[in-house]
């Protein structure tokens, strides 16, 4: 099961062989197999007539208004470019820094409007999935 993930309903017995396929419960050479689909933020799981849902954050969706600050990396990948200072003021959605994985450049925002606290890392840095990125602090939360 991916790292994050929780299941919404126990899962069935021990001994199930799952195939990673969009398609009806299938039954070769007498077993039963039970079929898995993976989307970016659920995984759906059927066995036996019932209906497994597992869960996780979306690591690629825009920032909640109302988080922390912290920006970490989406995924593992190369830091393009780091845009703020430590204590830079930023605006909401400002984009903070570029970095690279899978061959996609993903923009790093600000959540909110703030002072810039910490960065985490400087241009051409190898980065692991959930490293720490940024820190902005609420505006209020300063004085």
């Amino acid at each position: 099961m991916p790292s994050g993930y929780h299941p919404n309903v126990a899962a069935p017995g021990h001994g199930i062989n799952f195939i990673w396929m969009m398609a009806a419960h299938k039954e070769v050479d007498d077993r039963q197999f039970g079929v898995v689909n993976v989307q970016p933020d659920i995984v759906e799981v059927s066995y036996r007539g019932q209906r497994f849902v597992l869960t996780g954050p979306d690591r690629l969706a825009d920032h909640d208004a109302d988080a922390d600050g912290t920006i970490t990396a989406p995924m593992p990948g190369t830091v393009l470019e780091v845009r703020v200072a430590a204590e830079d003021r930023v605006e909401e959605g400002q984009v903070l820094g570029m970095m690279e994985a899978m061959k996609m450049e993903l923009s790093l925002k600000a959540p909110f409007a703030g002072t810039v606290t910490a960065v985490g890392a400087t241009t051409g840095d190898q980065v692991a999935l959930g490293a720490t990125l940024f820190v902005v602090e609420h505006e209020g939360d300063a004085e």
